[in-house]
């Protein structure tokens, strides 16, 4: 990647950098490259502010627009309708963002920006179009990976356990089964406490889950639960 176009051995002058950079600013007017002042200033080593001062100021008008020697290397890179790595990635997650939004996919947000190396709060200003509003959604790569890593009929232990706690709860609340806690505990191999999550008489706190049916296993054990209908 391009970090300074000096020739090497070589000490531009103020003005001929000035004179490039103009050149370069030109062609972002003129939508030839995609490039934001900062990386502009980093390919001359300068500050952004600078780099501003020039852009939107007519700072130094005297100063005629000249091509950089390394012209060729900067197009390339900065190519209007090409992505560099941030830019490629933004694009990647606003992808999974619209899976996920969809119902493709089961993560949370977090999970997300973990899988791109980058913060949730990343992820959410992409997502309100806070930032990269300019790159659309682009698939990527290891599409075939996050489907599988976000799989929505995917079930861990502890939602498999969660999902068979609320089955066997609603039994007893249908009056089909006549079971305690603590059996169900027991028969789940998990904690009264964690049951009594799904009892609870505020509605507000009480744990609601997406059903799981036990195992066959389980089921057998249940049996002798099971309320005889007159």
């Amino acid at each position: 990647m391009l970090t300074n176009i000096l020739p090497g051995g070589i000490k531009a002058t103020d003005t001929e950098i000035v004179a490039n950079v103009k050149y370069l600013l030109f062609l972002l007017e003129k939508k030839v490259i995609n490039i934001s002042l900062s990386e502009l200033a980093n390919l001359f080593l300068m500050s952004s502010s600078t780099v501003w001062h020039i852009a939107n100021e007519g700072q130094y008008s005297e100063v005629e627009p000249t091509i950089p020697e390394k012209i060729n290397e900067i197009i390339k890179q900065y190519l209007s309708n090409a992505y560099n790595e941030e830019r490629t990635r933004a694009g990647n997650a606003k992808y999974v963002l619209s899976l996920l939004e969809k119902g493709v996919i089961r993560c949370s947000q977090a999970r997300i920006a973990e899988h791109f190396g980058m913060t949730p709060s990343n992820i959410s200003s992409i997502k309100k179009g806070q930032t990269h509003n300019d790159v659309p959604p682009l698939i990527p790569d290891n599409i075939g990976v996050i489907l599988g890593k976000f799989n929505p009929f995917y079930l861990s232990e502890e939602e498999k356990l969660k999902g068979r706690i609320a089955f066997i709860v609603r039994l007893r609340n249908e009056g089909i089964i006549s079971i305690t806690n603590t059996d169900i505990a027991t028969l789940l191999s998990t904690t009264s406490y964690l049951v009594a999550e799904f009892t609870r008489t505020n509605e507000e706190r009480k744990y609601t889950y997406k059903e799981v049916r036990p195992t066959n296993e389980i089921m057998q054990k249940l049996i002798p639960y099971f309320i005889l209908k007159s």
